[in-house]
């Protein structure tokens, strides 16, 4: 007997997603795991939330609360957050133990993406500082293109894994980027924003080579439609350094 299944979809990963895939399995295969199952009674936690919601001027949520316990566990915990460093060719180690709290959580966007934000410092702010410093992460986030700190984090992973020696999974990512069904295409923009050329119009008139570089590298995340070749032409005048002819060109542009 034979059977024949029949694809109704193939939905082929996007960048955020390619993105949380490469992490995670980097994760998996790099870093220990542990895992755990606790049922707890929360009634009293739950409790002391809603009072603190009621006299507090922001609304603290439920994740923020175990945020903050996590973090207490840690601080009274030191090795959980701890790096272990082993040389098997001279059998030495050590064990390093970080001050610093860092939390990765996935965020839930307005159009249903999932992303993970990174919570930096945590072992030093209260409750509140916690909740205040998620709703303005997610409040940046949403007021921007997320499109563009990801390809960031992409090209940071690649540079990291080429430094590391791992030239063949660097080569397999930029395969699998660039070429067939799932490969990664750019967002399309009709022009560059005023503001980001603006940005570049203040960079290139005081000189700052690196800094007009940074941008350019900012502009070129998206492709463009209807910007008269403007992205090559300031591409390949900031490689030269021409920075007057690039101030000239912008001044007409964005005034």
């Amino acid at each position: 007997m034979i059977f024949i299944c029949i694809l109704d979809m193939v939905k082929y990963f996007n960048l955020n997603r390619k993105v949380i895939a490469y992490k995670t399995t980097e994760s998996w295969t790099s870093v220990p795991h542990v895992s755990f199952i606790y049922e707890a009674d929360v009634t009293k936690a739950l409790q002391v939330l809603k009072t603190v919601n009621e006299q507090s001027g922001i609304h603290i949520t439920l994740n923020t609360l175990m945020l903050k316990i996590f973090t207490e566990a840690i601080k009274a915990a030191p090795q959980i957050n701890a790096h272990i460093k082993y040389n098997p060719g001279c059998i030495s180690g050590k064990i390093e133990y970080k001050k610093q709290v860092n939390i990765s959580v996935p965020l839930l966007l307005a159009n249903q993406e999932m992303v993970t934000i990174n919570l930096l410092g945590f072992e030093n702010k209260s409750l509140t500082q916690m909740q205040e410093y998620i709703d303005r992460t997610k409040e940046k986030i949403e007021n921007c293109n997320i499109e563009i700190p990801l390809y960031r984090v992409c090209i940071e992973n690649l540079k990291s894994d080429f430094k590391n020696g791992h030239f063949l999974k660097v080569l397999g990512a930029i395969v699998g980027t660039i070429i067939g069904k799932s490969k990664t295409s750019k967002p399309k923009k009709d022009k560059p924003y005023n503001e980001v050329l603006s940005r570049l119009f203040t960079a290139c008139e005081g000189f700052s080579a690196v800094e007009a570089d940074q941008i350019m590298e900012e502009i070129e995340i998206f492709d463009y439609e209807a910007d008269d070749g403007l992205v090559l032409w300031l591409r390949e005048n900031i490689n030269q350094m021409n920075f007057m002819e690039i101030t000239e060109k912008l001044s007409s542009i964005i005034k």
